[in-house]
């Protein structure tokens, strides 16, 4: 194609290219001097075509999700991803360029195309409607659903077509908003490249320990369910939350406080939890913590109530059987064996755009590829399935108390910004203001609850929010009073908190936006206000992670190392160090361009590691 501004878009038969093996059977593109393109995957030329555009650095290429479109082309072995990024060749992405322009609202490629070019989109579905009516005849047929490749050229054709054209149009409609935040825009477009190659990179897994602990969580599970309903006194489908409302609120008569969207009372784990007494709480707190077997927890709990048990039963059969499909049915079914047989290893999926905040999320959603590693347990859990790479270190480099630190940096307290520079235990501190007390008179309890203010005065934590978190976290009960007594104090401790709270109630109401060091700009409804400090500080906490994730890849390249970067999880990068190298000293560079930021207060961070058989669970301090 001559033209140097091309919009690209791919076919392909479905959406995993991992384990399914979906693959890319038409591409398509549009330029900038309105030439069109389209090649199939059975044509001869169909490697070449492609490849002539994503090694070009004359080039400049738009997609509208181009991690995916770029992810399927690697996936095919049509391209390199090292050897894209090396070329230079400008890549382009309008989800991206929606999502910064405004961080709410619809971000696919139909809704952005009637709202910003104004052209009907109502044949956008035809493509769909053909698979739905086709669905039966093709199981009938082939013993499977049909894909976008069975469906004739004539309605795939104009379909595929239309994204690129459409697609080149809205970079143009986005050109100036991007061009006000190059930075911000650059690096975003940059982590595409990082988040795809921490896939194909996947985590190591101990096969044997999978196995033990999936066969041992479904064997608890049996013993739940069977004790379950020989206390209820009846069978009721535990996954059913209609069985299990006329269970609890009318047999039991129960009073439940918490209501579903639809207003029926809630069978959720969160809403249970406010049902059972402070005493069987503690046993949860407690087994959490030791990783109680759930033989040890049943013994403890039927010391209690018989309504007491069934709750408590419940819960941990919910709490367990998630664990059990989310993680390790998961691991077990879909790991990938290596020469070793005890070891393998599962590929997962990031999404760098997916959250309102910026923050990286993980998981596929309804496509069920890999794990969703942001919500994994920190104990007792699926970590320790997770092994290191044989022949490699996994360094887990963690941003310590980074909210604290950027709220910190933000609001300008004094009190706050001196006791993190002194290195002052930060949640005692906090303690001492709330309660009017001496450093040696605070109680654990009394630091308990300055910590969870610390942490959850940013999400914009209220009263009724602090007694809930006290009873889950540490079945703690305080009554409301107390509750607001305690973040006054909190605010009079941190006057710089309370000012910078209601600067971004201002913003809010005045814009309805704010804006963080790195220029993000995330928006808030007027309503929900209070939303505006947790944005900012989430938003800047995902900048910083991002900035550094993408200085420390771009390092790795550079300096030709053998060591890649597997997982992004919560404030943690976690990099994968041949045994090779000299392990602290490798870090050590890592960590000086991970904490190379000029804020009010320095940033800090703590590096564990694990090697060999031990597990992500098991790390120690490097």
């Amino acid at each position: 194609m001559k033209g140097n501004v091309i919009s690209i878009d791919t076919e392909t038969t479905g959406l995993d290219p991992y384990y399914a093996k979906h693959v890319v059977f038409l591409f398509t593109a549009y330029s900038n001097l309105g030439e069109s393109l389209k090649v199939y995957s059975d044509e001869p030329n169909f490697k070449t075509i492609i490849q002539s555009l994503f090694y070009d650095p004359s080039k400049e290429l738009i997609a509208h999700n181009m991690k995916f479109d770029l992810t399927m082309l690697i996936a095919c072995g049509v391209l390199n991803l090292r050897k894209v990024y090396k070329s230079g060749v400008k890549l382009h992405c309008t989800l991206l360029q929606s999502i910064l322009i405004n961080n709410l609202g619809y971000h696919n490629l139909a809704y952005l195309t009637s709202k910003y070019l104004k052209i009907d989109v109502t044949g956008k579905d035809v493509c769909q409607d053909w698979l739905t009516k086709n669905k039966k005849s093709f199981k009938n047929k082939y013993n499977r659903d049909p894909n976008y490749s069975d469906i004739p050229s004539g309605i795939i054709e104009p379909y595929a077509m239309n994204d690129p054209e459409w697609c080149l149009k809205l970079h143009y409609k986005f050109k100036k908003p991007m061009s006000e935040i190059p930075d911000l825009y650059n690096r975003e477009l940059l982590i595409i490249f990082v988040t795809i190659e921490m896939e194909f990179n996947g985590l190591y897994i101990d096969i044997k320990k999978s196995n033990k602990l999936y066969d041992k969580s479904c064997s608890d599970l049996k013993i739940l369910e069977m004790l379950i309903y020989k206390t209820a006194e009846e069978k009721v489908n535990l996954n059913s939350p209609k069985q299990m409302s006329k269970l609890l609120f009318k047999k039991l008569k129960l009073l439940g406080s918490t209501t579903t969207k639809t207003g029926a009372l809630s069978t959720g784990t969160p809403a249970l939890y406010r049902l059972i007494s402070t005493e069987v709480l503690k046993i949860f707190i407690d087994s959490e913590n030791k990783k109680t077997p759930v033989k040890k927890f049943l013994e403890k709990l039927f010391k209690f109530s018989k309504t007491d048990i069934l709750l408590g039963m419940i819960i941990k059969y919910k709490e367990l059987s998630k664990v059990s499909k989310t993680y390790y049915r998961v691991i077990v079914n879909q790991h990938i064996k290596t020469e070793n047989k005890s070891i393998g290893y599962i590929h997962n999926i990031f999404n760098p755009f997916n959250t309102v905040t910026g923050r990286m999320s993980s998981g596929s959603g309804k496509r069920n590829i890999g794990l969703n590693v942001q919500s994994m347990s920190k104990v007792g859990g699926p970590r320790q399935c997770v092994i290191a790479k044989p022949g490699y270190t996994n360094i887990h480099n963690d941003y310590s108390q980074i909210e604290l630190r950027l709220g910190a940096h933000y609001s300008k307290d004094k009190v706050m910004c001196q006791a993190i520079i002194n290195g002052e235990d930060l949640h005692t501190k906090t303690a001492i203001g709330i309660f009017k007390e001496d450093a040696e008179d605070i109680t654990k309890q009394q630091r308990d609850i300055a910590k969870t203010l610390n942490f959850g005065i940013w999400y914009g934590m209220g009263p009724k929010a602090l007694q809930e978190k006290l009873f889950k976290d540490a079945g703690m009960i305080i009554n409301r009073s107390q509750a607001i007594k305690y973040i006054n104090n909190y605010k009079k401790t941190y006057p710089g908190v309370n000012a910078l709270m209601k600067s971004c109630d201002i913003q809010i109401q005045k814009r309805e936006y704010i804006t963080n060091d790195f220029k993000r700009r995330n928006y808030v409804n007027k309503k929900e206000s209070y939303k505006a400090v947790n944005y900012l500080i989430q938003g800047a906490a995902a900048d910083v992670m991002k900035d550094a994730v993408v200085n420390c890849w771009e390092y790795i390249i550079k300096k030709k190392l053998d060591v890649k970067i597997i997982l992004l999880v919560h404030d943690e990068i976690v990099f994968q160090i041949s045994n090779k190298y000299d392990i602290k000293k490798v870090n050590k560079a890592l960590l000086k361009i991970m904490n190379n930021y000029n804020f009010s207060v320095p940033l800090k961070t703590d590096s564990k590691y694990y090697s060999g058989m031990v597990s992500w669970e098991d790390k120690k301090d490097l």
